[in-house]
């Protein structure tokens, strides 16, 4: 029998404990952590048609993986450090028993029965290996948090996003310049900048919760609004 692993335990059961609710929303982290990812990742599944895109695997996984239960869609999650997945999977409740784990230059062709693909790469790879992908209601990035990175993947996603679905971006509000280190925030803050310099987008920025380093919202704008819209 494979051992408990007791990190991926532990931020189990505080994400896990629904509280009764209908939403995903941990008691314990509520705001503070990434309660919020949840309830945004929520709305946009109960309105779009499309699936979800993890990039950087974490507590969020969690929330992202009971959504493609509750919603009945794909989910496919890539982070580049394997002992991260491999120690959630040790762990009753992660991904609900139905998933298939995918290795870089190993790939499986036939993941598309599955829930939940867990792809162990870089997303550069990821994005190469996984095509075609399906439209996407809401995709979360936080995996390389150098802006080159960021902005790969947030344009590797983009293209994806179902009309009304949308991108969240992580650690795009950093406090100060001490979390411009590569191994807190980095320097994805210079994305969301040119973003919201963008007009086929709208864009949002939290800058509380999310471990108060900031989750930008990115929409694609509607074409041909009429003009009580725009």
């Amino acid at each position: 029998m494979t051992e408990i692993h007791k990190g991926s335990q532990e931020t189990f059961e505080k994400i896990a404990d629904w509280g009764g609710q209908e939403l995903p929303f941990s008691k314990q982290l509520r705001w503070d952590r990434m309660g919020l990812l949840a309830i945004l990742a929520d709305y946009f599944l109960n309105y779009s048609k499309g699936n979800i895109i993890e990039i950087g695997a974490g507590e969020s996984t969690v929330y992202l993986s009971f959504l493609a239960h509750k919603y009945n869609r794909q989910a496919f999650f890539c982070d580049i450090q394997q002992s991260i997945y491999i120690n959630a999977l040790t762990v009753q409740g992660y991904f609900k028993d139905d998933y298939i784990l995918l290795r870089e230059n190993t790939l499986i062709e036939a993941y598309y029965n599955k829930r939940n693909v867990i792809y162990i790469g870089s997303s550069d790879s990821f994005f190469k290996d996984l095509t075609p992908l399906p439209q996407i209601a809401v995709a979360f990035i936080d995996g390389g948090h150098l802006y080159e990175q960021v902005k790969k993947d947030f344009w590797n996603v983009f293209p994806l996003i179902e009309e009304t679905g949308g991108i969240l971006i992580h650690d795009t509000y950093p406090p100060d310049e001490d979390y411009l280190d590569p191994n807190a925030c980095g320097t994805g803050y210079k994305l969301r900048q040119e973003l919201e310099a963008d007009p086929q987008l709208d864009i949002f920025t939290f800058i509380r919760s999310a471990m108060d380093v900031g989750l930008t919202l990115v929409r694609r704008k509607p074409e041909n609004l009429p003009y009580y819209k725009k």
